[in-house]
């Protein structure tokens, strides 16, 4: 009981088959008198970590390298540098005396002892076990190689032909959206293997948990109504919550759900902001502004203008105003909604503090014909400290002694 034939004919439509089993284990004999093993000895339960042994018996010459074969699914992008074991490189091993196969390699030369050595391969999504190849590379000037078949990451789920209980094994998945500013206009859907579960969804939207077969799904966003996603900085972060493992898929937007597991999947939508730059001018200039910083170089006409800079991440922009002789920077303003942008007259600099969503406006007001400011300091009897000012033209000090400050192109 609990089982349901799957034969489309009922037993009259059977042809056999062949079914090749990945094993653990796989042993290597290039010559006469070398022996060889490669070893899938663990697999992390969040399916993200593979590690291998590689063996060298008794009186084997040393092993050069061994390849892991993968899927063409699985490229240097998925790869978790960080966590891999060091050595590593991706090959396509087909030269004279290669393995044959295209995959991740280390090197080993100065061999590996017979109880083995370990090595982690860490990738940034999680993957099923499948029918993989492994190959040992000997022999130095002169390679021998050999490949075997062996247990390691593949494209899909394994297909298990026959009957099938009547329960199949399931988990489930979860998508949401977060959206900066919370306060944010725009609307977006949300899908699950390319159906829409969630339409016209705000921050804090979500599909709600969906019960899925144990395997590869697909997660996605769309633009909803009166919406751009190109207005937007996207990322997505998927959680297993009942182990806390947390990682970022690829842009296929595929995740692997196993058996009894919870997965939750979010999209965060920064909404990209926008810096107006105007120069307003006094007198008759001869040349053009030149500004610097954090928005590239760029210039405004000698007669003054603007220029708006939009789609931009959130973050810090310092804008810096090039001096020009006999001209002065008289007024330097932002229109900031959070007040966050900092100006500094004497350096000529606006430090825009950009926000999710937010439009800061800083206007240079220049002056022709400037003038200059010479501030002095007399000073009768003996002080042991400088003098401190604090002005419209910026904080200094005088020497406890006296002197002077000039302020020139003013």
């Amino acid at each position: 009981n609990g089982w349901i034939n799957t034969d489309p004919g009922d037993g009259t439509a059977c042809k056999p088959f062949n079914v090749t089993q990945a094993p653990l284990y796989a042993e290597y004999y290039p010559s006469l008198y070398d022996i060889y093993g490669v070893e899938l000895v663990e697999k992390s339960d969040d399916e993200l970590a593979w590690t291998y042994a590689a063996y060298q018996f008794m009186e084997s010459r040393p092993l050069d390298a061994w390849t892991l074969a993968l899927p063409s699914c699985i490229d240097e992008s998925q790869i978790d540098a960080e966590r891999t074991t060091a050595g590593w490189s991706i090959v396509e091993d087909s030269g004279e005396g290669g393995t044959g196969l295209r995959g991740i390699r280390w090197q080993t030369p100065d061999g590996v002892p017979p109880e083995g050595s370990t090595f982690t391969l860490a990738l940034s999504r999680p993957y099923p076990t499948g029918a993989g190849m492994a190959g040992i590379t000997m022999g130095g000037a002169a390679p021998v190689s050999g490949a075997e078949p062996i247990a390691g990451p593949t494209c899909a789920d394994p297909i298990l032909i026959g009957n099938q209980t009547e329960a199949p094994a399931v988990g489930l998945l979860e998508v949401r959206k977060e959206v900066q500013p919370v306060n944010d206009d725009g609307f977006f859907n949300l899908a699950i293997d390319a159906v829409i579960l969630a339409a016209d969804v705000k921050h804090g939207g979500t599909t709600g948990k969906h019960e899925v077969t144990a395997g590869i799904h697909t997660v996605g966003e769309g633009a909803g109504t009166l919406t751009e996603l190109d207005n937007y900085d996207r990322s997505l972060r998927c959680t297993e919550t009942t182990q806390g493992t947390t990682w970022t898929p690829d842009v296929t937007g595929e995740v692997f759900v196993g058996e009894g597991q919870d997965v939750v999947c979010t999209f965060t939508n920064i909404r990209r902001s926008a810096i107006t730059v105007i120069k307003q001018v006094v007198g008759t200039a001869s040349a053009d502004w030149a500004f610097s910083g954090g928005l590239g170089a760029f210039t405004l006409p000698a007669v003054g203008g603007q220029r708006e800079f939009t789609l931009l991440p959130p973050g810090t922009y310092p804008i810096a105003e090039t001096q020009i002789d006999n001209w002065a920077l008289g007024a330097l303003t932002c229109l900031d909604p959070d007040f966050g942008t900092q100006v500094n007259l004497a350096t000529a600099t606006a430090t825009v503090d950009l926000d999710p969503g937010e439009t800061v406006i800083c206007t240079f007001a220049n002056v022709a014909n400037a003038g200059s400011i010479t501030i002095i300091k007399q000073v009768n009897g003996t002080p042991d400290t400088p003098w401190a000012f604090d002005t419209s033209l910026g904080e200094f000090t005088v020497e406890a002694t006296g002197g002077s400050k000039a302020f020139a192109n003013i």
